[in-house]
Order: C-alpha cells, then sequence, then structure tokens
C-alpha cells in the first residue's frame, strides 16, 4: 500500500504544467487529471513559472475590478508588454491566465 506523500510535505513539479504540487501518492506527477490527460511537456516547452506573482494576482482580497499592480503575473515580461497591458483589471488577467493555462501554453 502506497503511503500519501502530502502528510511528509513533499512537493513535486508537474510534468504538465511545471507548477509545484503536493502529490496524494508516491509517483504522482502530475497536479490535475486535466495535466495528465494534456500529457507531459518538455522542459523547453514550460517556460520559468513565478508563484508569486500568480499567487498575488488571485489573492481573494483582491478586487476583480482593480488595476493590475507591476508585480502581477503578465505572460510576457518585457517592460513594452507591462506597459501595453498596465490597464488590465484583475479580473482580465485571471481570465488570460486561466485561458493560455487551460490551453497548456503555460
Amino acid at each position: 500500500m502506497t503511503e500519501p506523500l502530502a502528510r511528509h510535505g513533499r512537493t513535486a513539479e508537474c510534468l504538465g504544467c511545471g507548477v509545484e504540487f503536493e502529490p496524494r501518492k508516491f509517483g504522482h506527477v502530475f497536479c490535475s487529471a486535466f495535466c495528465r490527460h494534456r500529457g507531459e511537456r518538455a522542459p523547453h516547452e514550460r517556460g520559468p513559472v513565478d508563484h508569486g506573482a500568480i499567487a498575488r494576482l488571485f489573492d481573494e482580497s483582491r478586487e476583480p475590478g482593480e488595476r493590475c499592480r507591476d508585480d502581477d503575473w503578465i505572460a510576457e515580461s518585457c517592460a513594452a508588454m507591462k506597459r501595453l497591458y498596465a490597464a488590465d483589471t484583475v479580473a482580465a488577467r485571471r481570465r488570460w491566465y486561466t485561458t493560455l493555462h487551460l490551453e497548456g501554453k503555460l
């Protein structure tokens, strides 16, 4: 019988999206059924993940209509992209992130 790993504080990197998660059982390599069905992505297909920026964007204390801050998640980190999308609301940026994640582009 396999023992759940999450109780031991072990984490793994999802082979589908690259997010860090706590596997429920030994050998789990995907964070969700969606990622498992999408399949493994090569390391060069996954960009670096700024977990802090994503957490700030999805912080429940933030109002969906509030404007995004400079430290919120954005798909491209170049200065021109940040200026172009500086007027985004938190809700719009959350939709953008969620859509790209579900399409497997993140």
